[in-house]
């Protein structure tokens, strides 16, 4: 059988009817499950609270007071404010789901946000309100079981003698059901609180506590000159805040923008307009985008609103932004160099020992013959340098294998003399390494003075840049630094030079790997079992 399509009937209307769209009443528990978590909860309170403020208090005469209550082994919230209160009308409102009678300029404008972050807590709240004006406060109770065994949609509430003056709005869980509460999370929330509402809290409009400890703002560590406040127009509205360099960067992400609707926080640690880059990782601040639409959840901005992708477009291509990328780029690559200059220092400091001892060792043979002392040129070795090294080295070497086995512990010792110090014809002097960045300049520069030896690196020199091995290649120019200033007063051809280069630098290989497995160089140690260990690669 083929199938038939269905047909129309043109216009004509065969019934009509209602339909009944009245939700079902888990939908008034399933606020409790749309995802906020304990903070987003509080966050709703606090919104609440703040537009709730009285006309004095947006004045600025008097301020603002919100306190929060947690036991944690009583399962115990409570969050009181002294804002506005509400009547009884709009605490009916209040308790409907989706009711406000708020506008878009207020921090809590759906309707959503008393309900969701209450539930979100427990299956049992109160809510009690009052205002000045009146002699009564309202109490409106909400009890899971109770609600979904009603056939109606009607909540209990009662109303409660109060003193004409007082006013403000309690939210009132007598037990915790949904969350787990702990000293940690009463900890966080301070600082949470601290981050979405600084600018009320900065301003003083606002006093938030916690279990009575006043909530502050910290501020954060800024670079000098940061951080710069910012304006910027665009076709919606102005986006405003202000942006700087940390003192320090983030590689854990602790970097970028709080952004802000209306003063709330809507996301903290942003990169928006910058990016996520380790170069990025010093930029901070905040933004306003007071005209950009957010969730229901007031957790996120709408990024796929024309508002959104127009706000970050302008913040790319201002002056500011523009700058700041610049100095943050800057910033890193110096903080990168600066980073490996410490790994080759390190490593230059831990071979100065076998340096000192190569030196040492050296000085004495056909080699160093008369450098620095008498001014006589170089003899030359009867052997060839490698095979002068390879004699030189394996005496030594079968002079330590002839040698007792050391036990654990002796293997563990160390032998020993100040990392920086070298010791020429019976002369001590330091040894410091520096860095430039000079394309004009030649692979090193040294100077003498006050008995520290000072060998600058050029780090822009072309050898620098092409070597794969930094370490190494740093080690080696100052191991070059080093003959050159032991022959600073002799006239020396540059062959026998290069020749005590060379020689320097193998021997104090040779150092390395016959002591790498068996003992670690530690020059400052004088115990006597130690210093036969050097006594016998001397011998």
């Amino acid at each position: 059988m083929k199938n038939k399509k269905m047909q129309s009937r043109g216009n004509e209307v065969l019934d009509t009817y209602k339909i009944d769209i009245t939700p079902d009443k888990s939908l008034y528990q399933k606020m409790g499950e749309g995802g906020h978590n304990f903070y987003e909860c509080n966050a709703e309170f606090i919104d609440n609270s703040i537009d709730a403020m009285t006309r004095k208090q947006k004045d600025g005469k008097e301020q603002l007071r919100i306190d929060i209550v947690i036991n944690a082994k009583k399962k115990f919230y409570s969050i009181t404010d002294n804002g506005v209160g509400m009547d009884k009308k709009t605490a009916m409102l209040a308790a409907t789901l989706g009711k406000s009678l708020k506008t878009q300029k207020d921090l809590g404008s759906f309707g959503f946000g008393l309900k969701s972050g209450a539930m979100s807590i427990s299956d049992n709240f109160i809510v009690k309100t009052g205002m000045e004006e009146n002699d009564y406060m309202t109490e409106v109770h909400y009890n899971h079981s109770e609600w979904t065994s009603n056939p109606n949609w009607t909540l209990p509430a009662k109303d409660l003698k109060k003193e004409i003056g007082e006013h403000g709005t309690s939210i009132i869980i007598n037990k915790v059901t949904n969350i787990e509460l702990n000293p940690r999370k009463t900890q966080y929330l301070k600082a949470d609180i601290a981050k979405r509402y600084s600018s009320f809290i900065r301003k003083g409009s606002v006093k938030i506590t916690v279990n009575g400890v006043i909530v502050i703002v910290e501020d954060i560590k800024w670079a000098d000159g940061y951080p710069v406040n910012f304006s910027i127009p665009t076709k919606y509205g102005e986006i405003t805040g202000k942006i700087g360099l940390m003192v320090e960067s983030s590689q854990k992400g602790y970097y970028g923008f709080d952004m802000f609707r209306n003063g709330r926080m809507i996301v903290t640690n942003s990169k928006f307009a910058i990016g996520q880059h380790p170069t990025t990782a010093r930029i901070a601040g905040e933004i306003n985008l007071d005209f950009v639409k957010v969730s229901h959840q007031k957790n996120k901005f709408i990024v796929d609103s024309s508002e959104y992708e127009t706000a970050e477009q302008a913040c790319k291509e201002s002056d500011v932004f523009k700058t700041i990328l610049r100095e943050a780029k800057k910033k890193s690559e110096e903080g990168d160099n600066k980073k490996e200059n410490v790994v080759i220092d390190k490593f230059i400091e831990g071979n100065m020992p076998l340096i000192a001892q190569a030196v040492k060792d050296l000085e004495d043979t056909v080699l160093f013959n008369g450098a620095a002392s008498k001014g006589k040129a170089i003899v030359k070795t009867k052997k060839g340098l490698l095979d002068f090294i390879k004699d030189f080295t394996t005496k030594k070497r079968k002079q330590y294998e002839k040698r007792d086995e050391p036990t654990e512990k002796k293997k563990r010792e160390h032998v020993s003399q100040k990392g920086d110090l070298i010791e020429i014809n019976n002369q001590t002097f330091h040894i410091k390494t520096e860095y430039i960045f000079d394309s004009n300049a030649g692979r090193k520069q040294k100077s003498f003075v006050d008995g520290v030896l000072t060998i600058t690196i050029n780090k822009a020199y072309a050898g620098f840049k092409a070597t794969k091995d930094k370490n190494a290649y740093c080690l080696e120019t100052v191991q070059d630094a080093i003959v050159e200033f032991i022959f600073k007063d002799d006239v020396v051809v540059i062959e026998k030079i290069n020749e005590c280069k060379e020689s320097l630098v193998s021997l104090t290989q040779k150092y390395f790997e016959h002591f790498k497995d068996s003992v670690e160089f530690d020059f400052d140690n004088d115990s006597v079992a130690e210093e036969e260990n050097v006594e016998h690669l001397k011998e």
